[in-house]
């Protein structure tokens, strides 16, 4: 079954009879291949959708908002706001471009900013990882005794070579001794060297 594309050169609008657009929310190969030959190079702005673009997230979620959602607690809300300020970092990079004199500017101003960054941890009493790690996981108590190693264990097999059933039986069961001289040497009653002699 063949489809049908129609084309609006004046507004670039473009419509298929297989209506792959308004199930999936991208044009189909039809539709491309219609703007091709009507010389039309670039995606129609109106058939790209929001849900398809890099600023998706940022822009329909409480992300996106400058206001920080009242009813989620302290480690929702820094979560929240290390997201947007990587949103908005990301968005300083996207107007800088392949502009290098811009790029010195920003590659100052983070300079800059790491290193009073660094001053204000230096001047904090609590050192900086111990800190977040006690914001997750609580500080020591006192009297509890820090973690230690566990006991090793031993698999089975590990260590000793696994032995066969008939080799377990004869173990259990003791060697033979000579009938004629009652000695464990390796001999029986037929090859025993008491008879040689």
């Amino acid at each position: 079954m063949h489809s049908a594309v129609s084309v609006k050169r004046s507004t670039n609008d473009v419509e298929c009879s297989c209506k792959f657009f308004n199930r999936y929310g991208y044009l189909c190969c039809h539709a491309f291949a219609a703007l091709q030959q009507c010389g039309i190079h670039t995606i129609p702005r109106q058939f790209i959708k929001a849900r398809w673009t890099k600023d998706a997230l940022k822009n329909h979620t409480s992300i996106g908002s400058l206001e920080t959602p009242s009813n989620c607690d302290k480690p929702e809300r820094t979560k929240i706001k290390l997201t947007r300020a990587w949103f908005e970092f990301e968005s300083c990079l996207d107007l800088v471009g392949d502009d290098e004199d811009k790029l010195d500017m920003v590659m100052l101003m983070l300079r800059d900013m790491e290193s009073k960054l660094q001053n204000d941890s230096e001047q904090d009493d609590e050192p900086g990882q111990a800190h977040r790690a006690d914001a997750f996981i609580g500080p020591l108590p006192l009297n509890e005794e820090g973690l230690r190693n566990p006991n090793i264990s031993k698999n089975k097999g590990s260590g000793s070579r696994i032995k066969s059933t008939r080799e377990i039986s004869i173990q259990s069961k003791g060697q033979r001794t000579c009938s004629i001289c009652n000695k464990t040497e390796g001999h029986n009653a037929r090859t025993c060297p008491t008879l040689k002699k």
